[in-house]
């Protein structure tokens, strides 16, 4: 495994054949991604152009090489540490291991729709009734719909979080003892409202 880098090179110092660390994302570009190795085969700095780097990146565990990859971010490209056995370390490279790097590594956010913003309401990835991230203690995550709420957002509300293994939501009840599934409920209500008797008599 290799150590964390903890050294940027600024995209001034990159050269054709280094071989360093970027961060892409294969499938979106435009946004960040996965840390990868890359062998430089150009860089554009350009104060008129979009200053890129291009060359092969190294996918997988197999290292499958990419070619004429193209990384948008070139003031986080790392310098790859060589590893070594802690047996062969110095005493300063020993230190430098117990301290925290002075350059924290982005990565992909995990909720696409705020982009991990602590400060915008998401109904994705926090309450589903208000999209508040406030107090994440106080929400419980339903074990059918997997959709997380405040306890004081339900409907009812809850005074405490329940204590025990399985939790559902009301949306996914159709009584306090059925457990439905997500969409069973409205396939129902329309499979009645087809009905006969459901029908007003004239």
């Amino acid at each position: 495994m290799r150590p964390v880098s903890r050294n940027t090179i600024p995209i001034s110092s990159l050269k054709e054949n280094d071989m360093v660390m970027v961060n892409h994302n294969l499938e979106c570009p435009d946004e960040r991604g996965y840390w990868y190795d890359l062998k430089i085969e150009r860089v554009v700095n350009d104060m008129n152009r979009t200053t890129f780097v291009q060359g092969t990146l190294f996918a997988g565990v197999d290292r499958t090489p990419m070619q004429d990859m193209k990384v948008i971010f070139p003031d986080e490209i790392m310098e790859i540490c060589e590893s070594k056995m802690i047996i062969d370390k110095t005493r300063e490279e020993l230190d430098l291991m117990q301290t925290e790097p002075t350059f924290k590594r982005k990565t992909a956010p995990l909720c696409d729709k705020c982009k991990d913003n602590p400060r915008r309401k998401c109904k994705e990835c926090s309450c589903v009734k208000c999209g508040g991230k406030e107090e994440p203690d106080k929400q419980i995550v339903c074990d059918e719909c997997e959709c997380a709420s405040h306890i004081w957002c339900l409907d009812p509300p809850l005074e405490e979080l329940p204590q025990s293994d399985e939790w559902y939501c009301p949306d996914c009840r159709n009584n306090g003892e059925e457990v439905v599934k997500a969409g069973e409920k409205l396939k129902e209500s329309s499979k009645k409202a087809k009905m006969a008797s459901s029908k007003p008599q004239v």
